[in-house]
């Protein structure tokens, strides 16, 4: 690892200690002051798209689903676009490209997602009681059942 970041190439996924995790996120942005993070290859899994803010100019999705219980599903919408909306981020760059390969069959799905033709619902049902435990927990905004209603009407669903 520390011989791929002296070459600019950085990979980030769960088998990696904190450690590693932190080099390679401090290695990032250290090539982020450049012209643009074109200069750093980060290699990565889908578990990053949601937990660390590591823009890229190009980013390429190898496959468009995981294997889970015995078999393999389609990525959901939301995944595809977060790690998507990792290329050409303004703050640090003028454009981006983001490259989907998937099977022949599923290419005018994310044609269409990615060009925005798609409706996107919120699947916050499906965890509702878990999101809204965990708001009630942190005690910054829940205190009362005004404010966990006023909660769940500022969201999508």
């Amino acid at each position: 690892l520390a011989e791929q970041l002296r070459r600019g190439v950085g990979h980030h996924h769960a088998g990696l200690s904190t450690e590693d995790k932190r080099l390679v996120e401090g290695a990032f942005h250290l090539s982020a002051p450049r012209p643009s993070p074109r200069s750093f290859v980060r290699a990565c899994s889908r578990a990053l798209h949601a937990g660390v803010n590591l823009p890229a100019h190009l980013v390429v999705l190898c496959n468009t689903c995981r294997y889970i219980a015995g078999g393999f599903k389609e990525y959901s919408q939301m995944d595809v676009l977060q790690m998507a909306g990792r290329a050409g981020r303004p703050q640090f760059d003028t454009s981006g490209t983001c490259v989907v390969m998937c099977r022949a069959e599923q290419s005018q799905v994310y044609r269409k997602m990615l060009a925005g033709e798609c409706t996107i619902e919120s699947e916050l049902q499906k965890q509702l009681p878990a999101h809204l435990n965990s708001e009630i927990a942190s005690q910054l905004y829940m205190s009362s059942t005004e404010a966990a209603a006023q909660w769940l009407r500022a969201t999508y669903l």
